[in-house]
C-alpha cells in the first residue's frame, strides 16, 4: 500500500519511475540509492515489463518492505512502453526516470529539486557518469550551468551542442508534459521524444550534477550489441527531429548535419562494429555531414569540440575511431 501522498509547493511529490527488465543482478543497487535518497517526499514506481528473471518478486519484495516502493506488473511492451505505463500511474507532479541497472548518490534528487526551485523550470537537465560494471569510472557528461527560456535556445544546447543530452534519465519534468508527449514504441525513444518535451517548456535549467548518477554500460544493452538493422533507426529519429524543427524555424536546416554527425558518432563509440560495418553507414550520411560542416565552419554557435569531430570524420572515419581508442586506453 502506498504511503499517504505529501504534496506541496515546497516540497512536492517526485515520483521516480524505475521500468524494470531482465536486470535481477543490478535491481536492488537501484533500488537502494532510491530508498537513500535525502529529498523524503518521493515515490518510486517500479514497473515490471514482464520480466523473465527473478525480477517481479524482487519488485514485490520492495513493495513490502518500504511503502514509498509500488510494484506495478504488465506484459512486455519495451522501455518506452513501461515508462508511459508508470507515469500514468505515478502522483507526483514531477517525473524522474531511472534505468534498474543505473543507480544514484543520495543527493542527486534533491539536486533536480533545488534547481527547480531556484528557477522555477518546467524541467531540469543535469549530466550524468557513466562506468563498467565493476564501477570503473568511463566518462563524465558533465555541462555548464544554463537556463533557457526558449525552445530554440534549449534544442540546440540539448541535441546539438553536446552540453546537454536528451536521454531520459538525469532529468526531473512536470509530469503533464510527459502525458502530453509519451514515448514511442521501438527503439531509440529518448531521441525521439525529447525534443517535443521541450516545445511544452516555458524554463528549462541546465546544471551540474554527473557526479550523482551513475550510468552503467553492461553488456546486452542496445548500445552494447552487435550491429543490425535497429541501429540505423536512430537515422530515421534524425530525419524526425529536423523536419519537426525545419517547421518550427527554418534556420534550423542549417544545423542537421550535427544530428546525424552526433548519431554516427555513438554508433562508431559503442557498438561492437567491424570497418566495413561502419563505413556502410558513414558513407550513407557522410555527403550530409561534409555539406554542412563547410557551411558552419566559422559559426561560433558550434563549439571546436565538435568542429574537431567533423574534420576526422569528413577526412576518414576510421582517423576518429583510432583517436577514439586511444583517448580510451583501447587501441590495438
Amino acid at each position: 500500500m502506498r504511503e499517504q501522498i505529501r504534496n506541496s509547493k515546497e516540497y512536492p511529490l517526485i515520483s521516480i519511475v524505475v521500468p524494470v527488465y531482465n536486470v535481477e543482478k543490478y535491481l536492488d543497487k537501484c533500488v537502494q540509492s532510491l530508498i537513500n535518497q535525502t529529498y523524503q517526499n518521493i515515490e518510486i514506481v517500479l514497473v515490471d515489463d514482464g520480466s523473465p528473471d527473478r525480477c517481479p518478486a524482487l519488485c514485490d519484495a520492495w513493495a513490502e518492505k518500504c511503502t514509498r516502493v509500488t510494484t506495478f506488473h504488465k506484459e512486455n511492451g519495451g522501455l518506452g512502453s513501461a515508462r508511459n505505463y508508470g507515469t500514468r500511474r505515478a502522483c507526483g507532479d514531477w517525473i524522474i526516470y531511472l534505468d534498474s541497472d543505473d543507480y544514484v548518490d543520495p543527493d542527486y534528487v534533491k539536486n533536480m529539486w533545488w534547481k527547480q526551485r531556484k528557477t522555477d523550470a518546467d524541467m531540469v537537465v543535469c549530466g550524468v557518469m557513466t562506468e563498467k560494471e565493476d564501477g570503473t569510472l568511463l566518462d563524465v557528461f558533465e555541462q555548464s550551468s544554463a537556463v533557457a527560456y526558449d525552445e530554440e535556445t534549449a534544442f540546440f544546447r540539448m541535441y546539438l551542442q553536446d552540453r546537454a543530452c536528451f536521454y531520459a534519465v538525469s532529468k526531473m519534468i512536470r509530469k503533464e508534459i510527459l502525458l502530453k508527449e509519451p514515448f514511442p514504441d521501438g527503439y531509440y525513444e529518448d531521441f525521439a521524444t525529447a525534443y517535443r518535451w521541450i516545445s511544452h517548456c516555458s524554463t528549462i535549467v541546465f546544471g551540474k550534477g554527473a557526479a550523482y548518477y551513475h550510468y552503467v554500460k553492461r553488456d546486452g544493452s542496445i548500445l552494447k550489441t552487435d550491429f543490425s538493422d535497429k541501429h540505423l533507426y536512430s537515422y530515421e529519429v534524425c530525419r524526425q527531429v529536423a523536419d519537426y524543427w525545419r517547421k518550427k524555424n527554418s534556420t534550423m536546416v542549417n544545423y542537421e548535419y550535427l544530428l546525424y554527425q552526433r548519431e554516427t558518432i555513438q554508433i562508431l563509440n559503442w557498438q561492437y562494429l567491424t570497418d566495413r560495418s561502419f563505413d556502410y553507414v558513414y558513407n550513407l550520411y557522410k555527403k550530409k555531414i561534409r555539406e554542412g560542416f563547410f557551411k558552419n565552419i566559422f559559426n561560433r554557435k558550434i563549439g571546436l569540440k565538435t568542429k574537431v569531430y567533423s574534420v576526422m570524420l569528413i577526412t576518414s572515419p576510421r582517423i576518429y575511431r583510432f583517436v577514439y581508442k586511444i583517448s580510451k586506453g583501447n587501441a590495438v
